[in-house]
């Protein structure tokens, strides 16, 4: 073997060697980069477990935070719906006492003053409040309020007034009614209701027996009453007039009757039933005859037991402090 081939042997054994050692260092590298990689996966895992499990203490945190919120709004809730409660049951005790003031003045103007308008405007009023509050404690007095202005506003009530001041006006023209050619004594007058008028017209009768004399006459034709016995027969009727005339005021039916009754009689027997005047009293009487002055009125004393014992129920429990069911 030659220099020739000896060095090319040599060479060849180099770049051999090279290659073993280049091969040896990447081994080292690709081990070295596997082992980093190892290492920082390894190092971020666990990064991210320290993440994880502080994020999971703050959710734990933030749970607790929520429960006692909730907690302090369950209890601030209880303490809201307890004031809300004792605020509608003071309205609900408020609204009643309004209505029952309400209906305390419709049974005035019904019992005292016959005054049906009034007391169906003190019932709307009273029904007005209570149509704010829908409440079931409250459906018993609103049926029976419904009932009773339902009721008033179909009572036919005469105009009081204008009776008084037909029987007034009729009583002023007495007068002009003719009296009868009739003989006869006049009639004692009928006991009226009013101790006043009933001694004033014994007062006159008496006077008026002193003076009327009954005398029987075989003429077809009786001459007239004397003036002075006319004048009481005048007063007599006019007082009667007058007396049916309270008794409209009063609303006293019977009396009023009675009266009419009483007039109509002493007209027809006393007087010129053919005359214009006397034709038109009569059927003024009649006409007042047919009026009922005192129809028939609901009553109001349950409405106010219902208002009276709801008003009683509630104001205990509300002073009690509980709240409604």
């Amino acid at each position: 073997m030659n220099d020739q081939d000896n060095a090319e042997t040599h060479n060849a054994g180099g770049r051999q060697r090279l290659w073993v050692a280049l091969l040896a260092l990447l081994v080292v590298l690709s081990a070295a980069a596997a082992a980093y990689g190892l290492w920082h996966v390894g190092h971020r895992q666990e990064r991210l477990a320290a993440q994880v499990e502080q994020l999971q203490a703050g959710i734990r945190q933030e749970e607790s935070a929520a429960q006692a919120l909730r907690e302090q709004q369950q209890v601030t809730q209880a303490a809201l719906d307890k004031l809300r409660a004792e605020a509608y049951r003071d309205t609900l005790v408020r609204v009643a006492v309004e209505a029952d003031s309400l209906v305390r003045i419709a049974h005035y103007h019904l019992s005292f003053a016959y005054d049906l308008p009034g007391a169906i405007d003190a019932l709307a009023a009273a029904e007005q409040r209570l149509q704010g509050i829908d409440d079931s404690r409250l459906l018993a007095v609103k049926t029976q309020l419904a009932g009773t202005l339902r009721a008033l506003r179909e009572v036919r009530a005469p105009d009081i007034a204008q009776l008084a001041l037909r029987l007034q006006d009729w009583s002023a023209r007495v007068e002009e009614l003719p009296v009868a050619r009739v003989a006869t004594a006049v009639p004692s007058p009928a006991p009226l209701q009013t101790s006043h008028w009933k001694t004033l017209l014994q007062g006159l009768w008496a006077e008026l027996k002193t003076l009327v004399a009954i005398r029987h006459r075989d003429e077809t034709v009786v001459p007239l009453l004397p003036p002075a016995q006319q004048y009481f027969l005048y007063q007599n009727l006019r007082l009667e007039l007058e007396a049916a005339r309270l008794s409209v005021l009063r609303r006293d039916a019977r009396a009023f009757h009675a009266s009419l009754g009483t007039a109509r009689s002493w007209i027809k027997r006393y007087f010129d039933v053919q005359a214009a005047p006397t034709t038109a009293l009569l059927e003024a009487l009649d006409a007042l005859e047919q009026t009922d002055i005192a129809p028939p009125l609901p009553e109001l004393s349950s409405l106010q037991a219902l208002l009276h014992d709801l008003i009683q129920s509630e104001a205990g429990t509300f002073s009690n402090g509980t709240t409604p069911p």
